[in-house]
């Protein structure tokens, strides 16, 4: 039964590993590089990430704890993915997301070029460089078996729903060309 037990535990392990957290300072750091990085792109629209949520981190903990790059299905939360073999610092690990987003990604054609860079790592650029809105963001860290994956989660499907919502209520007249007529 013990060996049973101990065989669990290493399964466990294998799946999941040591949760690191970030400190506060490094918070601090995540919010002003995000929104540094963020301002490096032609986009005119983009808005500033706006604070820390402890939400929103530990929706990011539940997915660094899987030790993979997969982002849930049917979330309404966006995530951005990093792994490295080193602790990397908020700054560091940002700046990774930008070199891929400059070298791999092309905007224009909107395709990832995969002797640079994995699709999984154009994408989660993606989501720290081109979604234009701001708001709180939450990130957490996982020391696994392979690797340090560090998970950040932001609110997007929400504000899509909210802004579909309000053009529906307040604009609805003008969504078709065909609303108010009798034909």
């Amino acid at each position: 039964m013990l060996s049973v037990v101990a065989i669990l535990a290493v399964l466990i392990e294998a799946v999941s590993g040591e949760a690191i957290p970030f400190e506060m300072v490094d918070q601090a750091d995540f919010l002003s590089r995000h929104n540094e990085i963020r301002g490096r792109t032609d986009a005119l629209n983009i808005e500033c990430m706006t604070g820390w949520s402890a939400t929103l981190a530990a929706a990011a903990a539940a997915q660094a704890a899987r030790c993979n790059l997969i982002a849930p299905a049917n979330d309404e939360r966006g995530y951005s993915f990093h792994k490295s073999s080193a602790k990397l610092t908020p700054t560091q690990i940002l700046q990774e997301h930008w070199n891929v987003y400059v070298n791999a990604y092309n905007y224009i054609q909107g395709t990832c070029d995969t002797a640079l860079a994995t699709n999984e790592q154009c994408n989660s650029a993606l989501q720290v460089m081109l979604w234009f809105e701001g708001g709180d963001f939450g990130c957490a860290r996982e020391k696994c078996s392979d690797s340090f994956y560090t998970v950040c989660a932001m609110l997007i499907q929400d504000h899509l729903l909210s802004l579909l919502a309000f053009l529906h209520a307040h604009c609805a007249d003008q969504l078709s060309p065909y609303a108010g007529k009798n034909y």
